[in-house]
């Protein structure tokens, strides 16, 4: 094998080439590196585009549930259902996919994590989409990583820098914008209570990638996902109980009902395993880029579908939390992960 490695005498090299035959080290070499490289390329190119499917699913979200949410169904009812469909999908995955052990006293932080990210999350993101505009939705949801680290801060598990600290306060100063945007222009209370809503929401999820952290570095990512969301299905049951029976299914159109299923089974648990499946490959700074695809997608929809007007206040936040979520990245050496991985 030493011989092998250095380029030095011959190897038996039958499996490789499929015949078995003896051929000189320095042939075979090239081969299998030159294999190597392409496989990893074409590995990378492969996470690219599930990471493009992936915010493009969460992108159609906004205008998706806009179109859904109230006349289908309530909030509650959906968020309930999607939930209960992905912790069973968790479930049916152990059959085919081995788990992981797990030790007992990191189930009560699953569980919390399941409660974050889940129940509270994942109500908040539908309540706000029924009140709301697909826009103001998208451009709030992007502030994700400067509210995780100010949440970081203020318990003391991060420093704060001068790159960081401009970065938090463009991020939060763009979002109270969208807010005065909404009131200013004279949208109804709705609107913004929908605004403040979808703010409550990614608060929640900061919150969980604060919590998780620890986690995070002892068991894989399939793992936590797996028992987050079981987690957050046992939580959404009785939510379910009482707001699913009162949906009438009967009354929907082909469509509607074709709407509806779409989003209790894609938007939920799809875009997470493809993300999942992608940070093998690529960077952590390159999946926070890929959500920046969100609001512009969902903008140029819902503009396209009538649901909402953009205006330059809107422009002129989204940018500003744009700018500030850049730097808040650029200011790890280590990027911090993304809060687009778990919806």
């Amino acid at each position: 094998m030493a011989g092998f490695l250095s380029g030095e005498g011959r190897e038996w090299t039958g499996i490789v080439e499929g015949v078995g035959e003896w051929h000189d080290n320095y042939e075979v070499l090239p081969c299998l590196t030159y294999s190597a490289s392409m496989m990893e390329r074409s590995a990378t190119l492969r996470s690219y585009v599930l990471l493009a499917i992936a915010n493009l699913v969460w992108a159609l979200d906004y205008p998706l549930y806009k179109m859904a949410l109230p006349h289908y169904l309530s909030p509650y009812a959906l968020s309930s259902m999607a939930l209960i469909f992905a912790g069973l999908a968790c479930l049916v995955s152990f059959a085919f996919v081995r788990g992981e052990k797990v030790a007992r006293g990191d189930y009560w932080k699953l569980a919390l994590a399941g409660v974050l990210i889940g129940l509270i999350k994942k109500s908040c993101f539908m309540v706000s989409m029924s009140l709301t505009s697909p826009i103001d939705g998208s451009i709030i949801s992007s502030v994700g990583p400067v509210l995780v680290l100010l949440i970081s801060v203020l318990f003391a598990i991060d420093r704060i820098t001068p790159m960081k600290l401009f970065g938090m306060l463009l991020g939060l100063a763009g979002t109270v914008m969208i807010v005065l945007v909404t009131r200013h222009r004279g949208d109804g209370s709705d609107r913004m209570a929908g605004n403040l809503v979808m703010l409550g929401g990614m608060v929640a999820s900061s919150f969980y990638y604060v919590w998780i952290k620890g986690l995070v570095n002892k068991y894989k990512p399939l793992t936590i996902l797996r028992w987050v969301y079981i987690f957050a299905a046992l939580f959404a049951l009785p939510v379910g109980v009482d707001t699913i029976p009162k949906v009438d299914f009967s009354a929907m159109r082909a469509g509607g009902a074709l709407l509806v299923a779409y989003l209790i089974l894609a938007p939920t648990l799809v875009p997470n395993f493809f993300v999942i499946a992608s940070t093998r490959f690529v960077s952590p700074t390159v999946v926070s880029m890929y959500g920046y695809m969100q609001p512009v997608i969902a903008t140029m929809l819902s503009v396209m579908l009538g649901q909402d007007r953009l205006s330059w206040g809107q422009v002129a936040a989204g940018l500003i939390i744009f700018v500030g979520v850049y730097f808040v990245i650029r200011s790890y050496q280590t990027p911090v992960s993304p809060v687009h991985h778990i919806r």
